[in-house]
């Protein structure tokens, strides 16, 4: 696909005014004028098309990519011509552009461009355009590299408000104490005063009923558990409660607390890992997706 320049437009103008004095006028330099016009016309086209072959497109996108937030897309371009660079290349992907002025021949190089999807669930980027405007900038060429990358994006991360007692049915937070050793809750055990115990842990009335200085050993506070009952969720408000429940997600998976998600009645079993973390997501992204 080729596109005209504004210089291109005055170019072919002039060019044109100047054919037509040629032969209205009969005037042999006339003529070599709008002949070399022309040639240089041609010349522009030759090396715009060569100037976009042998260029490979690739897409890397991150892992995780949230409705209506700009996220980094980074764009790799190698010039397969082990001799011949490449020149003034434009790399576009969803309205969004970054520029490589020049791509050496066997080279290859990465920039990153700040895009953003509006939709939750399954998108689809379907290509990359490359455009140049070399060599004397008359003519735009573009050229469209399919990629047709899917992906799922999670819905926007929205702050929770305080929760009435309705919403408090699709989402509930229990608490549990752990057998590791803390400063938080229940008492483990009774030890020796070790250097570096804090005094609000001291066990007076054991220190005097030994004569040895003692300390309480407290269970640390496990993290909360969130369990998230999608099928309760109010349908009117569907898109802004599947946004309160990624940002609780996101902040409790920074906890390292296990979640559980209910849906159509099947128990997703609680877990730590990020991968548990973006299998959760996922359920909230496609979420009644049709």
């Amino acid at each position: 696909m080729i596109g005209i320049t504004r210089s291109g437009y005055v170019y072919t103008i002039v060019t044109l005014a100047i054919g037509f004095s040629a032969v209205n006028t009969g005037n042999n330099l006339v003529y070599i004028i709008a002949a070399a016009l022309l040639s240089h016309l041609v010349v522009s086209g030759i090396f715009g098309h060569l100037n976009l072959r042998g260029v490979e497109v690739s897409l890397s996108l991150p892992e995780e990519i949230f409705a209506g937030t700009e996220f980094p897309a980074k764009v790799s371009l190698r010039n397969v011509r082990k001799r011949r660079p490449t020149f003034l290349l434009r790399a576009t992907i969803m309205g969004r552009s970054a520029l490589f002025p020049l791509l050496e021949g066997g080279s290859l190089q990465e920039k990153t461009i700040m895009v953003s999807l509006e939709k939750r669930g399954r998108n689809v980027i379907h290509s990359i355009e490359l455009s140049s405007p070399f060599p004397f900038n008359l003519f735009a060429r573009r050229r469209t590299c399919p990629l047709h990358l899917q992906l799922i994006v999670y819905p926007r991360p929205l702050a929770a408000r305080a929760l009435s007692p309705r919403e408090l049915k699709s989402l509930r937070l229990s608490d549990h104490f752990s057998s590791f050793p803390g400063h938080d809750a229940d008492i483990l055990s009774i030890r020796d005063y070790q250097p570096g115990d804090p005094l609000k842990t001291i066990h007076w009335k054991a220190t005097a009923r030994t004569g040895v200085l003692k300390t309480r050993e407290l269970s640390a506070f496990q993290h909360q558990n969130l369990v998230i009952n999608l099928d309760q969720l109010q349908r009117n408000e569907l898109e802004k409660e599947l946004s309160r429940l990624t940002h609780m997600v996101l902040k409790v998976s920074r906890s390292r607390s296990p979640m559980v998600v209910i849906l159509d009645k099947k128990k997703l079993q609680p877990g730590l890992l990020a991968s548990h973390k973006h299998q959760v997501l996922r359920k909230l992204a496609l979420y009644h997706e049709n």
